[in-house]
């Protein structure tokens, strides 16, 4: 089986996000101002490795931490590291995600050399980004320059906008931010953080209705717009389900445990939401890829990637996401027995974009 990688290659970040899911739950001795960086060595031995053990393809989504902070050397010597042991010539994708502080024109020209795609993590207008991100005005600016030089250079990217529950009530706010930027590739992700007890932080955490609305009230926001051009992943793969396409984005395909998280220090953990607890360790960059896929944890996740809850088997929705996250069920019932999190957030969108549908007198989109 080939896996797909989140690599995070520095231990640190030059923001202070409240709901920074990572730094809130690291298990390590390491915090936000410790700059732990990969070793060249941990990278050539993932690469080593990584190029042995997969056979059709190759994919990396550089994390943090904020990525960029281990600088331009760091990037260019992985690169030189992916070519010298891609024997087999398997395609390549390389992503990075970063809070875009540091993006400027070299970054944008290196991505563009070496085909490089970049998520951006921007909450929408500066208040909100205030609130939710901590962003002081002259960051936030520096960020938007960044992005600037993304669109100037032809960098392929997209925005990831948190929802947090101060965004409820500003969804038209957000869309006019974005759309004056011109993005035209955007998600969305529901804060979620949890308390030092693996309880849900209802503080912080925006709850499965508030979540649920902003997604109904954006929807409506995007259709009646006029605007083309901007695609929003979340109602992409929901037209997909109503037009019977498969769907693109992990938490609605079951092959979550394909997807393996490698730390700074070269712990190998399953997918990035169970890189912060050392009981998701399923081993160490120099191992055989093969070897992680007979772990306990592994075996578990990919059992949870096979096995729906029981309220999930009977739903009309059930295909258009295959029971969800699976951390989102993992947080419900560490057995998995229990839906998602969210599962209340998609069903009323998905319910909401039937009506709409019957509406038009229509079926599907795409």
């Amino acid at each position: 089986m080939d896996f797909k990688l989140i690599v995070k290659v520095v231990d640190s970040c030059n923001l202070e996000c409240g709901y920074c899911y990572y730094f809130s739950n690291i298990v390590d001795a390491n915090t936000k101002s410790d700059k732990v960086i990969m070793s060249q060595k941990i990278v050539n031995e993932l690469m080593a490795s990584f190029f042995r053990h997969n056979k059709n393809g190759a994919g990396f989504t550089w994390h943090g931490g904020e990525p960029l902070l281990a600088g331009m050397d760091f990037f260019e010597n992985l690169v030189k590291s992916q070519n010298l042991n891609n024997t087999k010539n398997l395609k390549v994708t390389n992503s990075v995600t970063t809070n875009g502080l540091l993006l400027n024109d070299t970054w944008a020209s290196f991505f563009v050399a070496n085909n490089f795609s970049v998520g951006v993590s921007i909450d929408g207008p500066y208040d909100l980004n205030f609130k939710t991100r901590n962003t002081p005005a002259d960051k936030f600016k520096k960020i938007l320059e960044g992005i600037d030089s993304l669109v100037r250079y032809g960098v392929k990217f997209g925005i990831i906008c948190v929802v947090c529950k101060e965004s409820v009530g500003k969804e038209r706010e957000i869309f006019d931010f974005y759309n004056s930027l011109g993005i035209e590739d955007l998600a969305f992700l529901p804060c979620f953080l949890l308390n030092n007890d693996q309880s849900i932080n209802t503080k912080l955490s925006i709850s499965a209705k508030e979540y649920g609305k902003f997604l109904v009230s954006f929807f409506d926001i995007w259709t009646q717009s006029g605007v083309k051009g901007i695609d929003i992943r979340n109602f992409n793969e929901a037209l997909r389900f109503k037009s019977n396409l498969p769907n693109l984005f992990c938490e609605n395909r079951s092959e979550c445990h394909q997807h393996l998280t490698i730390s700074p220090d070269g712990k190998v953990y399953m997918c990035d939401n169970f890189a912060h607890t050392k009981d998701n360790v399923v081993g160490k960059v120099g191992d055989n890829f093969s070897n992680f896929e007979s772990s306990s944890r592994f075996m578990e996740l990919k059992r949870a990637s096979c096995d729906l809850p029981d309220s999930c088997k009977n739903c009309k929705y059930v295909s258009g996401c295959l029971g969800g996250c699976k951390y989102h069920r993992w947080v419900n019932s560490r057995d998995f027995s229990r839906p998602q999190v969210y599962c209340y957030s998609k069903k009323l969108l998905y319910s909401h974009i039937d009506k709409v549908f019957d509406s038009l007198g229509i079926e599907a989109m795409i």
